[in-house]
């Protein structure tokens, strides 16, 4: 397995990538912020890698090892030796029907000999990821596939605008990107987790549909969030809402966080990245800057048991644009946690996202917000 990454600005590239990484059983992940990405970037990677799989998504900020950046594309690389890579793509609009999307997904991907992991890619706007994910794993599991699961859904920052998804040199908005990875010798494990913590009491969702939430204990969504963070905090809407995400309870399972993508002013509506299921227990969360760190410091941890001999790892690491901004000036701490774990030679390569894909301890694949989500491929 040969490693590679680094950073690309139009035609310019921060360390040239070797010719011998290029081939059918490269992996190339990429990400950039919206404003970042541009034509020679796109036909400089195209020829860089024309035989690879190379996909990506829009972000807000990316990640190479323990360095952030905002500006250009960051590129990560990995050639598998033995390992095989089977890439799919799925449009879809606003009102499709996720749940049979996510069923298409699994029915492909189980077909695929000698299937280890499923990565997905999606816009991060206009989608129930929720169901997609519902609708993968009810296939994984009637068929018995011992298949892992991760992904995340691209993001625009503050924006909440446009996102898009990126294969080759297509770049689309309602689109979703799926990677699945086979091989004998291939080893992948994942690992999420959150560090995020209840305040104030319990409210009752009386009314939403799908990741719409209406009313929060028979009051409209918008004007129950709003009191709870005063007029001063309330003017930073919607992007200080990254701050204060909301939690679904769960009888003897981790909360299910979930971030805000939009508001309805007019109808005082909220939209969630996930499902807000009717008459569940909502609490409003908080974060302070030590409990994500050691919660992003518990990821990898988890995330290296089972990769057996300590060679270098491929880490794809996705954290939600909410942890980005609960850290501020701190951010490359998170990063720094991970990084620092893994074996001599590996690279990590990750950006902030919408909502990630993956499972907490105890719990089944989901999707999530406010995670930071880890996911190691090795080979040997």
């Amino acid at each position: 397995m040969k490693l590679f990454s680094a950073k690309l600005m139009g035609k310019n590239w921060s360390a040239v990538p070797p010719k011998d990484l290029d081939s059918q059983s490269t992996f190339v992940f990429v990400s950039a912020t919206p404003k970042s990405l541009d034509p020679d970037s796109l036909v400089t990677l195209a020829n860089a890698f024309p035989n690879s799989t190379v996909v990506g998504c829009s972000s807000a900020g990316s990640f190479l090892d323990s360095e952030i950046f905002d500006e250009g594309l960051t590129v990560g690389v990995c050639r598998f030796q033995t390992s095989k890579l089977d890439v799919s793509t799925y449009d879809f609009e606003s009102n499709s029907d996720f749940f049979s999307v996510g069923e298409a997904i699994g029915q492909s991907a189980i077909a695929i000999q000698g299937l280890k992991h499923i990565l997905i890619l999606a816009d991060g706007l206009n989608i129930n990821a929720t169901q997609i994910v519902s609708g993968l794993i009810s296939v994984i599991e009637a068929n018995k596939s011992g298949a892992s699961v991760s992904g995340g859904l691209a993001s625009d920052g503050l924006e909440f605008r446009e996102t898009w998804t990126l294969l080759g040199r297509s770049v689309q908005s309602k689109r979703i990107i799926v990677v699945c990875f086979s091989g004998e010798h291939l080893t992948i494990t994942n690992s999420a987790d959150s560090g995020w913590d209840r305040i104030g009491p319990a409210r009752k969702i009386t009314k939403a549909k799908d990741n719409v939430l209406f009313e929060i204990d028979g009051r409209p969504a918008l004007d129950v969030y709003e009191s709870f963070l005063g007029d001063e905090i309330a003017k930073g809407l919607p992007g200080v809402a990254l701050q204060f995400p909301l939690s679904i309870a769960s009888a003897g399972r981790p909360d299910t966080i979930r971030t805000i993508i939009g508001l309805d002013r007019s109808g005082k509506t909220m939209t969630f990245a996930g499902e807000m299921p009717e008459g569940s227990d909502v609490f409003i969360m908080k974060a302070g800057l030590e409990k994500l760190l050691l919660a992003a410091e518990a990821v990898g941890q988890h995330a290296l048991v089972g990769q057996g001999a300590r060679n270098p790892l491929f880490g794809l690491g996705i954290s939600c644009v909410g942890r980005r901004s609960v850290l501020g000036e701190r951010t490359d701490f998170e990063i720094d946690r991970i990084f620092n774990q893994l074996p001599e030679r590996s690279i990590l390569v990750g950006f902030y996202s919408n909502g990630e894909i993956n499972r907490l301890p105890g719990a089944k694949y989901n999707l999530l917000n406010q995670t930071f989500s880890l996911t190691l491929f090795g080979e040997g």
